[in-house]
């Protein structure tokens, strides 16, 4: 899987906060919200990105995970 540049920049600020607006993305990388959204389309209709899942960590609410008692 080739990713270009912006793609891979638009990843790597999905990775560290995937509620970014466009608006907030546009700004980082330095070009218009068509540009971005174009580019997450790209990634979804090429099927790069098409199934994904979420990972939550409960650390950074300050919240400590424990194993259930059995």
């Amino acid at each position: 899987m080739e990713l270009n540049l912006r793609q891979k920049q638009l990843l790597k600020l999905l990775s560290i906060n995937c509620r970014f607006s466009n608006k907030d993305m546009a700004k980082s990388l330095h070009c218009s919200e068509d540009a971005i959204e174009y580019q997450i389309k790209k990634l979804i209709y090429e099927e790069k990105l098409a199934s994904f899942s979420v990972q939550f960590d409960y650390n950074l609410l300050g919240y400590l995970w424990t194993a259930p008692l059995k």
